[in-house]
């Protein structure tokens, strides 16, 4: 048995909290947030895809940019306002989709895209991930445990 192993478990276990709390504070203080935007439905309008060469050393690398617009009426207007979603949440969205947009009451040109939260049960903005830390820092708080209580070693893993 190493004499670092309980150290390691215990620090890996206190990351996780960390990790925990911060993500639970951020979850919950954007779904009391969203509580106070107005919430519309819109429709996916278009879909696009650019690519680009990228330098990434000695050579050259793809990478692909997606943007997606999404069609909205706010509340008590008749103009029709789009919000544009880009890169990293494409994959959610098809062609003529209906999404929820929310926006400030006082700030149409702050709309986003949100989608109901399992752990809030509220509207969160489609474009943070609150789901990644949550698995993160619960491998943490499990391989810390096992740390912790000896079940893994370091003299094990060599």
């Amino acid at each position: 048995m190493s004499k670092y192993t309980k150290t390691v478990g215990r620090g890996m276990m206190i990351v996780a909290i960390v990790i925990l709390s911060i993500n639970l504070l951020c979850r919950f203080a954007d779904a009391e947030k969203s509580k106070e935007h107005i919430r519309v439905t819109g429709t996916v309008s278009n879909i696009q895809e650019t690519t680009e060469w990228i330098r990434a050393g000695n050579r050259s690398v793809q990478s692909s940019n997606y943007s997606v617009w999404v069609r909205f009426h706010p509340q008590d207007s008749r103009l029709l306002e789009e919000v544009i979603v880009e890169n990293h949440i494409y994959d959610l969205f098809s062609l003529g989709d209906t999404v929820v947009v929310l926006y400030p009451k006082s700030a149409v040109y702050k709309a986003y895209t949100a989608k109901k939260d399992w752990l809030t049960g509220d509207y969160l903005p489609m474009s943070k991930d609150y789901n990644m830390p949550l698995i993160i820092a619960f491998i943490l708080l499990i391989a810390g445990f096992l740390f912790y209580k000896n079940i893994i070693d370091f003299d094990d893993l060599k």
